[in-house]
């Protein structure tokens, strides 16, 4: 009797899996609706801010969205939305995929654990010696958003203020140099419009402030001692005026403040590390990749961007890590913030292979073709074969469903239903 509960709640948590995706191109729909009427309140409130008494009429915001030129954010909306959904369908048109990713899961953070526990006593040591007030950094409550009023204007904002922060970054690999710290590689990038667009309105529903990485600097390096080094020389700089980036930088500095102080009040902008997120020091991190992560103002802004400062362990297999994340994030639940794919598989996937067994990392993953694209049609359980859900349900150890699969219903405490409907 246990066992039959124990497997029923398996059931349901594989069948959610599949409803995840389901429910993730509805909300596509959804939001690509709602998206369109953010674009048009957000005018609206724009003209409300102008002037207190200032009423716009449907004629007069048809205007003002033609004026705006809107066409392009479409454009890129339509970007966002096609290449999720390809991936989506990608896995609901080839179910069996699911459940190879399900145990890749397990294999990949076996990968990186493997990797890091031979160097996790390294970690520990130079963290205490080296990085010992970052602590007031951490769990930093409320987290520290952004201040902008319109999506524009923040990507306007980090394109005119990306040559000062590519200028903090050089500062901060020429200190490092000169303290001894040994940098292998640094990058410094914004984020791409599609994939800003995706974020600001498909995983903060249009509440874009809490966008902490639309511009970003990436250091790397080969031992923790010089990671956490590097944390100290970059403490100071941000703490430093105009972030000490020096007098060749400044005329940059002056003609970006020119035009973002048009579209931000940028007195009294804080300096310094605002916060602070150490994954090296977490006993377990999801799917099992660590870096630090730092957050501060964008140079003459109050504009949030982020500081990584990650080990090569890690880095040199970021590539395998890009493709297999882009994945993992089909199945994060809005309400609770879990990534329901990773629950299950540490639930039941990891007892079956364990802890020992790791996906190869010679070769990026196969698997994750982000260009795969789906039919196009409506996914249902009738559109693909009865045997291959026996073949999984078998895998997944609920043969007991088998005899009652019919047309991809099946009974779940003595209730008839569908595979892609059980919530």
């Amino acid at each position: 009797m246990a066992q039959t509960s124990e497997n029923n709640i398996k059931g349901l948590s594989v069948i959610k899996l599949i409803q995840t995706l389901e429910n993730r191109l509805s909300r596509l729909k959804e939001d690509d609706k709602w998206v369109g009427k953010f674009n048009v309140m957000n005018i609206y409130n724009l003209c409300v801010s102008r002037s207190e008494s200032f009423c716009c009429t449907t004629v007069e915001i048809d205007v003002i969205v033609k004026e705006q030129d809107t066409t392009h954010l479409s454009k890129v909306k339509e970007v966002v939305i096609t290449k999720e959904r390809n991936l989506a369908l990608s896995i609901l048109n080839n179910i069996n995929e699911l459940s190879t990713f399900l145990e890749k899961i397990v294999l990949m953070q076996n990968l990186f654990d493997h990797h890091y526990e031979p160097i996790k006593g390294d970690q520990e040591e130079a963290r205490r010696e080296y990085a010992k007030g970052i602590s007031q950094y951490e769990n930093v409550s409320p987290k520290p958003t952004s201040d902008i009023s319109r999506f524009r204007d923040l990507m306007f904002i980090i394109s005119m203020n990306f040559t000062p922060f590519k200028a903090f970054a050089d500062a901060v690999a020429k200190a490092c140099k000169k303290e001894g710290i040994h940098v292998i590689d640094y990058q410094v990038s914004p984020k791409h419009i599609e994939r800003a667009f995706y974020e600001a309105f498909y995983i903060y529903h249009g509440d874009y402030k809490q966008m902490t990485d639309i511009v970003r600097s990436c250091f790397v390096f080969d031992n923790f001692v010089d990671l956490y080094k590097a944390f100290g020389v970059i403490e100071q700089l941000t703490n430093d005026k105009q972030f000490n980036i020096g007098m060749e930088c400044m005329y940059y500095l002056c003609r970006a403040c020119l035009l973002s102080v048009v579209l931000c009040d940028t007195n009294n902008v804080q300096g310094g590390i605002l916060c602070a997120s150490d994954e090296f020091e977490l006993k377990t991190v999801p799917f099992g990749y660590r870096k630090m992560i730092l957050n501060c103002y964008l140079p003459d802004t109050k504009i949030i961007c982020e500081i990584e400062l990650q080990h090569a362990v890690f880095y040199s297999r970021r590539q395998l890590w890009d493709d297999f994340c882009a994945r993992a994030s089909l199945f994060e639940d809005r309400e609770s913030g879990e990534n329901l794919a990773y629950v299950y598989a540490q639930t039941y996937v990891r007892p079956k292979i364990g802890d020992i067994k790791m996906c190869d990392d010679s070769n990026p993953d196969d698997n994750n073709n982000d260009e795969k694209e789906g039919n196009g049609q409506t996914t249902t359980t009738e559109g693909l074969d009865q045997a291959v859900f026996k073949q999984l349900l078998t895998k997944w150890e609920l043969n007991e469903y088998i005899p009652n699969f019919e047309r991809g219903m099946s009974s779940i405490n003595s209730v008839l239903c569908s595979f892609l409907t059980i919530g």
